[in-house]
């Protein structure tokens, strides 16, 4: 079953997100280096589920679900509702974590 993150979830982001406009019109890799930054710099856990879901559908950078879980999964523990939303999607699905 083919889940396509990007698609699923849309986040109610804050006005003004560099990540997520870039994302939007297609230039992930604007959008990995604007929230590859908030996360670390900031720990935005907005940024954390952008870069989640770019390594889980291999949008700009490689796929590597691993990586994606662990970003959503940071984004989901600091109370993100949509990274929370998705986390049990994917382990719905099983996708990148065992099915539950």
């Amino acid at each position: 079953m083919a889940l396509a993150l990007a698609a699923f979830c849309v986040p109610a982001w804050a006005a003004g997100d560099t990540g997520q406009a870039a994302f939007e019109r297609g230039d992930y890799a604007a959008a990995l280096k604007d929230w590859g930054a908030r996360a670390q710099s900031r720990q935005d856990p907005d940024a954390e589920l952008g870069l989640g879901k770019l390594y889980m559908d291999g949008l700009g950078v490689r796929k590597d679900e691993r990586r994606g879980i662990e970003w959503i999964r940071k984004a989901a523990d600091k109370g993100q509702a949509d990274a929370q939303t998705l986390m049990g999607v994917l382990y719905g699905a099983g996708r990148g974590v065992a099915q539950d």
